[in-house]
């Protein structure tokens, strides 16, 4: 189920954008992991978690402060608005360059 979660959908991402940049495929891959709730609990720690590995291993460093990412994760996930636009944005200001 969990590989269906991202990789469905990140096959998806790729038939539309096939040259998606580490930061943009982040966003992707984000969005997919707490969107479709591959586990029972803990989407949204996952998603954060496996993003920033991700970028780590492209080359990035995921650089934030907790209380901050909190109230704006918080916020979209209460707003609906958690979608690939606004953490692709949120993305580019807080990841680092290695």
């Amino acid at each position: 189920m969990a590989a269906r979660t991202v990789f469905g959908t990140w096959a998806g991402w790729s038939r539309h954008w096939p040259a998606l940049k580490p930061i943009e495929e982040g966003a992707a891959l984000w969005e997919s992991v707490s969107q479709n709730h591959p586990f029972i609990d803990g989407n949204k720690r996952v998603a954060v978690t496996v993003t920033a590995a991700f970028l780590k291993v492209n080359g990035y460093r995921l650089e934030f402060d907790d209380l901050t990412a909190f109230a704006f994760l918080i916020g979209l996930y209460e707003t609906g608005r958690m979608r690939f636009i606004e953490l692709d944005a949120w993305l580019r200001e807080n990841v680092i360059p290695k």
